[in-house]
């Protein structure tokens, strides 16, 4: 009987724990239960918090200045993260303010991080500015840093350019007729070295021919009697029938009757020389007897920008930018003499100066016309020449920054 009570007891002891009702054995508070429940230190029902992330680094890539149609060096920098492994290609990135200039397709990244590269290669043809904004990143979050990169326009890395007399750039202009002593102002230029990769450096080894340098005009000045250069090479020169545009920066001290030529190459006779020049006021591209015409183009002592273009069956004139004149012509330039400040004909002298020629192999596209012609504008100061529809007539900030 009394054991059947204790199970009894038992069992109703059993039932009031799973009922949570109060002990009945009483306070138990000092027992020692052996053991204690754990603490979370969180609300997040005991898990462990998660862990924080450290964003990764990048180093600083200077600012850049190219010339357009090539590339930048390699430029290095370096990129870490504490917590994860990066890499130069995969992880890094770019953006860029001007697409039409450069974009993300035009940059090459290379390396092994941390130590990473990246070359930049502009759109060809295209020049301006852009800030680029270089980024890595771990997947959690990313560092930057902008690169501002210049693309300046310049004729030299047109690959058609043949021929390139550059009396702004004094480092070409020589007083003896071996190119080693340095012209000075009011000095005579016994050689005029060529910017072009072709090495068609125009001579005169004659004393008493020779034309003088006038530094505050940066042109070199032909006296119309019997000043010349003989361009002693003609490598890439346009012969035949071929393609070619000619640009001719020029100023003539006198509009009275007679040819005075100051460019000029080929042989003396019908359709077989090339050149520009003018006779009393009136443009003469050519030819020789078979020329393209332009009336009253010349104003004595003022500078003239003037573009010719053959494209192999017919000629054309630009003058201060604006079309003049477009003609059919049969044109066969034949292997001869080459001149600066005289026809191919040995006589017919030019008289003023001379800035600049350039001749390309090729019928230059309108944009790219038009963008030498404004390079050569800005670069002399005389955008104010220009026609008024010209791009780069006067609407060029006087910082010249929107100029080529």
């Amino acid at each position: 009987m009394k054991k059947n009570l204790m199970k009894i007891l038992f069992a109703l002891f059993v039932i009031h724990l799973l009922m949570g009702c109060e002990n009945p054995l009483g306070d138990q508070s000092n027992v020692d239960e052996g053991f204690s429940m754990p603490d979370s230190g969180d609300n997040n029902g005991g898990s462990n918090p998660p862990p924080t992330n450290t964003a990764p680094t990048i180093s600083d890539v200077s600012d850049q200045t190219i010339n357009m149609n090539t590339s930048s060096a390699a430029l290095a920098f370096t990129i870490n993260d504490s917590e994860d492994s990066l890499n130069c290609v995969t992880s890094v990135s770019i953006t860029s303010s001007n697409a039409s200039l450069i974009d993300n397709t035009d940059v090459a990244f290379s390396g092994t991080a941390p130590n990473c590269t990246l070359v930049l290669t502009p759109n060809s043809f295209e020049f301006g500015n852009a800030t680029l904004t270089l980024a890595v990143t771990d997947g959690v979050a990313m560092a930057q840093d902008n690169i501002d990169l210049q693309v300046n326009f310049t004729p030299q890395n047109i690959s058609s350019l043949q021929v390139w007399f550059d009396a702004n750039d004094s480092s070409t202009l020589f007083s003896d007729d071996s190119c080693s002593v340095a012209a000075g102002d009011g000095s005579e230029v016994a050689c005029w070295t060529d910017k072009s990769t072709n090495g068609n450096n125009a001579i005169q080894s004659t004393t008493g021919n020779t034309p003088t340098f006038d530094v505050s005009s940066s042109s070199v000045v032909f006296d119309g009697s019997d000043d010349f250069l003989n361009i002693t090479s003609d490598t890439g020169f346009p012969y035949g029938a071929s393609q070619r545009t000619l640009f001719v920066l020029t100023q003539t001290s006198t509009t009275a009757p007679g040819f005075k030529f100051s460019f000029s190459y080929g042989s003396p006779s019908l359709g077989q020389s090339y050149f520009w020049g003018i006779n009393g006021s009136n443009c003469f591209y050519g030819g020789f007897g078979v020329d393209i015409t332009t009336p009253g183009c010349a104003i004595a002592t003022q500078w003239m920008f003037t573009t010719g273009i053959y494209n192999g069956t017919a000629g054309s004139i630009r003058y201060n930018g604006l079309l003049e004149s477009s003609q059919t012509q049969a044109w066969n330039t034949t292997a001869g003499n080459a001149y600066i400040g005289r026809q191919t004909n040995d006589v017919e002298y030019w008289n003023g100066n001379i800035k600049e020629i350039l001749l390309f192999d090729e019928e230059l596209s309108s944009e790219l016309i038009e963008n030498i012609e404004g390079y050569l504008a800005c670069k002399h100061d005389i955008r104010d020449l220009l026609d008024t529809g010209h791009p780069y007539y006067n609407a060029i900030g006087s910082d010249n920054s929107g100029c080529p």
